[in-house]
């Protein structure tokens, strides 16, 4: 029966805690705010990274996609090179004059670096596509594209996504 004894003087123990923190917790106590406040703050980062559209993107002004409105009189003529986050993730697009995409490249860090440890620092590697961006890109006359990835590097892509260097 000794040994019964010391069960409950532990079960007691053990609820006493517990509902001392709850107490403590209730009333706000340090530092059961910053534990709350820091598993919201984990949650939050978390469902940023993962999500289809992060947060830090500003909401779509316009409704419809692509080129939604075309005045020649005002617009230089020939191709452009439109760089970003888009469907799918980083990309950099070809358009012609009406908006039309002439060609895709998929910006993919994952596929550019596939064993990124030990080249760039754990802590500044991406989560997912969604946590990247290019900023700043050469097309070249092969059809590749040298490309900047913010805070990551540069890399050079084929025609195809392809990472050549």
């Amino acid at each position: 029966m000794a040994n019964s004894g010391s069960t409950m003087e532990r079960l007691f123990v053990l609820f006493a805690s517990v509902a001392a923190g709850g107490l403590l917790g209730g009333l706000g106590v340090s530092p059961f705010p910053q534990i709350a406040e820091g598993a919201r703050t984990t949650v939050e980062a978390a469902r940023g990274a993962l999500a289809d559209r992060p947060d830090i993107l500003l909401p779509i002004r316009y409704s419809g996609s692509g080129l939604v409105a075309n005045d020649p009189a005002r617009s230089q003529s020939g191709l452009t090179l439109v760089q970003g986050l888009l469907p799918g993730g980083p990309q950099v697009r070809l358009l012609d004059h009406d908006g039309n995409e002439l060609h895709r490249w998929d910006v993919d860090f994952f596929r550019i670096w596939p064993d990124a440890d030990g080249i760039i620092p754990t802590r500044r590697i991406p989560v997912s596509k969604n946590n990247y961006v290019t900023q700043g890109m050469w097309p070249m006359r092969d059809g590749s594209l040298i490309v900047n990835l913010t805070g990551l590097g540069s890399a050079r892509i084929d025609a195809c996504s392809n990472t050549v260097w």
